[in-house]
């Protein structure tokens, strides 16, 4: 009976291969896995932010002549994204003028908030007239859900360790009357 239980304690002839399989293997799956949740969690809060943009503009568009500031109009976007964490101190808003018929393209570097950096707000904030183009970008700047681990790593930063995201959209003001 004695023999029969020490016999569980043998020694196996694969001699912990197992055990060098999973201490290579475990990581890397983890990293994955980790990067997998990053990634799902900075495309919801992206989406937030696309659809808190989107609705402001709309606001904006559809408004009965009264232009908003630029607090209304990052209130009106942090309401809908509620995925992004403080909000209005990393958003910056910008609005550009466009003429259709004689377009020189817009600035390819958009401002973004830093928080080393003090924010000079424009305002008030040109909303545009009746029947002219409008394009209107913000930048948010979002902190990744694992900055040490994940994909994170792997993008430019800013010195405040977030992630910055972009938004263009073009609309044209309705006509009042």
């Amino acid at each position: 009976m004695i023999r029969r239980g020490l016999r569980l304690f043998r020694r196996d002839d694969e001699g912990g291969v197992n055990s060098i399989e999973f201490a290579i293997l475990f990581p890397l799956f983890l990293f994955f896995l980790v990067a997998a949740l990053e990634i799902s969690w900075l495309a919801v809060r992206v989406a937030m932010f696309e659809r808190g943009v989107d609705f402001a503009i709309r606001e904006i568009r559809l408004s009965t002549g009264t232009a908003p500031n630029y607090a209304e109009v990052k209130t009106l976007i942090c309401e809908q994204a509620k995925s992004i964490e403080n909000c209005s101190d990393h958003l910056r808003l910008e609005m550009i003028n466009v003429d259709p018929r004689n377009w020189n393209g817009v600035l390819a570097d958009a401002t973004c908030s830093d928080q080393s950096e003090e924010i000079n707000p424009p305002d008030p904030l040109s909303v545009g007239i009746e029947n002219e183009l409008m394009i209107m970008r913000a930048c948010a700047r979002l902190l990744p859900l694992v900055p040490a681990m994940g994909i994170a790593q792997f993008f430019n930063l800013g010195a405040d360790d977030r992630f910055q995201v972009y938004s263009l959209n073009a609309f044209v003001q309705e006509p009042t009357s």
